[in-house]
């Protein structure tokens, strides 16, 4: 790779638009050296205002600070959508503290200019304010842009697709690699509609479909497009693989997770009565949290397991503080990974 690729600049979105903000806050009336807020920051901010306003001590149920942090900052991710709207969709137990998460979310804003603080959602929706504003600085920027990449575009909230567009506004040169029927990330303010509208932004917009997959068998694929074709807003495509081969998938329909934990163990031990060793069977989770169910009922069953990824249940400081001492504290650093402490 020769001297081309030093003009090449990337990153996440926050961390370009942090690059950014350092160079041109002054436009917007904060510092250059702005102290950027974590998630747990926003939250004691946000909990000291709300101790001032003695809301603290309201008679009725008041959000936590990291409930209020997430609302604020879902209200954030959606600038076309309003509190009252946020509260009705996500959190309709505060609806009646309305006029008072209103009223905070405008001090938290006050208190953060005052004090040149920048939340992770001020960092994109003050890029948007700076080239709003700022047409000279947008024009720079954008031109500077000759190609823009995006990766994973259905997990992009509406500030981001507005940057995208932004930074395209010169050249017009944008490829975004994503697919509609993987967007998992709308706890985060993902919005998978950003995909449907990208043809509409870019006039003129090519759509090249990566149907091919070389992990799957055919048999598993099968199911997959069977399910994608149920989807009321999707891209039509048909996934297919060179490995034709392979057995069924079968979809088991459990009740809770209780009965899901249960079916599992039983398919481990009837698969280990027909030979297959335990280091060769897995089971996979979209999250480690979501595992949580089936360790307890392994243990029950005293089948030994190794988890990666996360703490294993048992792990926990609050189980730990509820196992029972005596005698067990031994039994637990000796016990092979997994296994249960006490019958």
């Amino acid at each position: 790779l020769d001297g081309r690729c030093e003009r090449v600049q990337g990153g996440t979105f926050h961390a370009f638009c942090l690059g950014l903000l350092r160079r041109y806050a002054g436009r917007l009336g904060y510092p250059s050296n702005f102290t950027v807020l974590d998630a747990s920051d926003a939250a004691d901010v946000i909990d000291l205002l709300r101790t001032a306003h003695g809301l603290h001590r309201s008679g009725r149920r008041f959000p936590r600070k990291q409930t209020i942090q997430a609302i604020f900052s879902a209200a954030a991710s959606h600038p076309d959508a309003d509190l009252e709207t946020i509260l009705e969709a996500r959190y309709p137990q505060f609806l009646e503290h309305l006029e008072a998460l209103q009223a905070l979310r405008e001090d938290y804003a006050r208190y953060k200019r005052q004090h040149g603080l920048m939340d992770y959602d001020d960092l994109l929706a003050c890029t948007i304010e700076l080239f709003q504003q700022q047409p000279d600085v947008h024009r720079q920027v954008a031109a500077r842009c000759r190609h823009v990449l995006v990766d994973e575009y259905q997990d992009t909230n509406r500030l981001q697709a507005q940057i995208v567009q932004a930074l395209a506004a010169v050249h017009g040169n944008v490829m975004a690699v994503g697919d509609d029927a993987q967007s998992i990330y709308r706890f985060r303010g993902a919005d998978f509609r950003n995909i449907f509208e990208f043809p509409r932004l870019f006039p003129g917009t090519r759509i090249l479909k990566l149907e091919q997959n070389y992990r799957s068998t055919q048999p598993i694929l099968d199911l997959a497009n069977r399910i994608i074709q149920r989807a009321h807003h999707r891209y039509d495509k048909v996934l297919f693989s060179e490995r034709k081969q392979g057995e069924r998938p079968a979809i088991v329909p459990a009740p809770d997770e209780r009965t899901e934990s249960r079916f599992v163990c039983q398919m481990i031990l009837a698969l280990r009565e027909q030979g297959v060793p335990l280091h060769q069977m897995a089971v996979l989770f979209r999250s480690s949290h979501n595992a949580f169910d089936l360790e307890m009922e392994l243990n029950r069953r005293g089948i030994p397991y190794v988890k990666y990824g996360g703490l294993k249940l048992s792990e926990a400081a609050h189980v730990k503080d509820l196992l029972p001492t005596s005698g067990c504290s031994k039994t637990r650093r000796m016990r092979p990974p997994g296994t249960a402490c006490c019958s």
